[in-house]
């Protein structure tokens, strides 16, 4: 169940990264700020990115592994939905 669940976890990680560097972009056409926005966006991944290795690290320490994924598999869910809210309302 740890791989099925590992892989389900990247699956969503990669959508949501898809849709929050090339999807919510899109919505700025209008103001001509598409390569900003995407660009600004991704920099906000790679600091996430960044902030994450030590916090998961953190709490790892503290929890476990099964927390750890369990805290990373939610978080990743509920971002997934909330920018799919986001684009389609």
């Amino acid at each position: 169940s740890t791989i099925f669940l590992s892989a389900l976890l990247t699956g969503c990680m990669h959508g949501v990264n898809w849709i929050m560097t090339y999807i919510m972009p899109l919505k700025f056409k209008k103001y001509g700020k598409i390569s900003f926005m995407s660009g600004l966006l991704n920099s906000f991944t790679y600091v996430g990115s960044s902030i994450s290795v030590y916090a998961i690290a953190i709490f790892s320490e503290h929890s476990g592994w099964s927390a750890t994924l369990l805290i990373v598999f939610f978080l990743v869910f509920f971002f997934f939905f909330f920018f799919l809210c986001f684009f389609f309302f």
